[in-house]
């Protein structure tokens, strides 16, 4: 049996995780069998580009022989090249990190066992009442804002010499 080809179409799958648990189960069970799998997205009125992400990576075997621990590594590598990208002021590199972080995202979400759509809505949830300011460029939420204001005990700082 082994070096034989398989082939599954998947036609939407009622959630972007049932489908990743769908065909991870698939990947596994082809890699126990010494199988070559092939997975195929049927089209779908409701893909997202998550969606079309994640059956580009299965395609690849990242879900199937994937590692969160070098996924992240791989965020770390395109989060540096957006950050040159960003220096630069180089708009066409920063859209493609950009990209390149939400696929590497996307992909390390699946490893986990967790839907990228779920820790976004999540992310939001957690930021959408949040209070704060902006300093330097960048939003201070009001908690650690506090704690950046508050003296620390038995600390003196001279601001003529600091």
């Amino acid at each position: 049996m082994k070096n034989q080809n398989v082939l599954f179409h998947v036609v939407g799958a009622e959630t972007a995780s049932t489908s990743n648990k769908v065909i991870t189960l698939l990947e596994s069970v082809a890699i126990s069998f010494g199988l070559d799998l092939k997975v195929i997205y049927g089209p779908s009125e409701n893909e997202t580009v998550f969606d079309k992400i994640r059956a580009w990576a299965s395609a690849r075997g990242i879900y199937a022989k994937g590692d969160p621990k070098t996924q992240t590594l791989k965020l770390m590598e395109e989060v540096g090249e957006l950050s040159k990208a960003v220096i630069e002021m180089n708009t066409k590199e920063q859209v493609d990190a950009i990209g390149d972080c939400v696929v590497v995202l996307t992909n390390l979400a699946a490893l986990l066992d967790l839907n990228i759509e779920d820790c976004i809505d999540t992310a939001y949830q957690e930021i959408a009442n949040r209070k704060g300011s902006m300093k330097n460029g960048t939003f201070v939420k009001e908690s650690i804002q506090e704690l950046l204001d508050k003296p620390l005990p038995g600390v003196t700082i001279d601001r003529k010499s600091a």
